[in-house]
């Protein structure tokens, strides 16, 4: 980040926008951390957007972590908000290719289903069924199946990006390894298919891992697990995919 503002002034900004929520002190620590939103923007500035629209992306991105931020949690700032900046941006790529390919009663119904996933994810600690989302939001079966579908729709492009800058290996590849019993041109479907059976926060740890090769330890600090706990999430998740990809039928 720029030296205009230093770690101990940025530090001090934080503490009296905690202690007085006004909104001199919020303009203030946003100023301070701008140079960190404006890092991320540009970090997607090679996807034919116009920086400035990236930019007020990524801004808006770090006032909701000011906003947001719990100094008790033990998480520092800048890793929680690059996480926060870095998720507003993905969700605007997400939203705005979403939005010109799925039908607003689709969409409406692909939010339905998501929260009901993730809140039967906690409640019976395994993926939910389609029956069981069915059952959860009294959507008939098929709009169910429909929303799953358009869900992964526009989440495979993502899934076939390469692991390193050389573009030697997708994550499929990374996953399958020497195992020759599934072919190569099948493994991006494969795999765009049964991520969408992980939950979100497991799905963002793996893109982390695989996509952004991020260290364990860098993962566990931004998304505020420890190391092991990120470890024992990648080889859970990673294990099920292997498994299904290597028995399709299971």
């Amino acid at each position: 980040m720029s030296d205009e503002f230093s770690e101990e002034e940025r530090a001090r900004l934080l503490d009296e926008f905690a202690s007085t929520r006004s909104e001199a002190a919020r303009d203030a620590v946003t100023a301070a951390f701008l140079p960190l939103a404006d890092y991320f923007a540009r970090r997607y500035s090679n996807r034919s957007v116009e920086l400035d629209d990236l930019q007020q992306v990524a801004r808006l991105g770090l006032v909701k972590s000011i906003d947001r931020y719990d100094p008790t949690v033990g998480v520092r700032f800048s890793t929680f908000a690059g996480r926060t900046i870095d998720g507003e941006l993905k969700r605007w790529f997400r939203d705005k290719s979403w939005a010109m390919r799925v039908p607003r009663s689709i969409k409406e119904n692909v939010r339905e289903v998501t929260l009901s996933q993730q809140k039967l994810e906690q409640r019976l600690n395994a993926v939910p069924t389609a029956l069981e989302i069915a059952a959860d939001t009294k959507l008939d079966l098929a709009l169910v199946i429909e929303a799953l579908d358009a869900r992964s729709s526009y989440q495979p492009a993502r899934l076939d990006v390469p692991t390193s800058e050389s573009g030697s290996q997708t994550l499929g590849e990374v996953l399958l390894s020497e195992d020759a019993s599934v072919d190569r041109s099948d493994v991006t479907m494969m795999v765009s298919q049964l991520l969408t059976t992980v939950s979100d926060r497991d799905r963002e740890i793996i893109e982390m891992r695989y996509f952004e090769e991020l260290s364990q330890q860098q993962i566990a600090d931004r998304i505020g697990l420890s190391q092991m706990q990120v470890s024992r999430i990648l080889r859970k998740a990673l294990g099920e995919l292997q498994a299904a990809m290597r028995d399709p039928s299971s």
